[in-house]
């Protein structure tokens, strides 16, 4: 008896992960949410906004440490994109930036210091997650199938 994809708890399981990812991605549209740590060589932060993950480092270039000790987090709304502010809010949507993103911000270095940040896309990640737990379901599905059929059996 061939047993329905859908019926598998291994598919149900990986629902709720898909629909967190795709409500993270829409909701990235319109919020940036962000991690802070302040550190006495610099500031790592990481953020979640307009479509994807980014990671940054900003530390001075010239190895002293006069950076505060801090760690905070938030929320704030994106501005709209026609320049006028935060005030008429970004309606939340699905963004799709460049799958990675790697720079160095050169307009630091006047200041002393150093930045560098890279971002991984929220679709990506979204995609990565989606092969991986169909795969995941598919082949525990074939797997059952063959051993019903007796097919993976071990003769020792």
């Amino acid at each position: 008896m061939k047993r329905r994809f859908y019926r598998s708890r291994l598919f149900w399981c990986g629902v709720p992960g898909l629909v967190f990812l795709l409500w993270v991605w829409w909701d990235s549209g319109g919020h940036d949410s962000y991690v802070l740590r302040g550190s006495g060589m610099g500031y790592y932060d990481v953020r979640v906004n307009r479509g994807a993950v980014r990671w940054s480092r900003i530390r001075e270039s010239s190895g002293r440490s006069s950076f505060p000790n801090e760690f905070s987090m938030g929320r704030s709304l994106i501005a709209a994109d026609d320049g006028s502010g935060p005030s008429p809010r970004r309606r939340c949507q699905f963004d799709v930036p460049p799958l990675f993103k790697w720079e160095r911000d050169a307009s630091f270095r006047a200041l002393g210091w150093e930045s560098l940040s890279a971002g991984v896309a929220l679709w990506g990640i979204t995609v990565a997650y989606g092969v991986m737990w169909l795969g995941a379901v598919g082949w525990w599905e074939w797997r059952k199938a063959n051993a019903e059929d007796g097919a993976l059996s071990v003769e020792r």
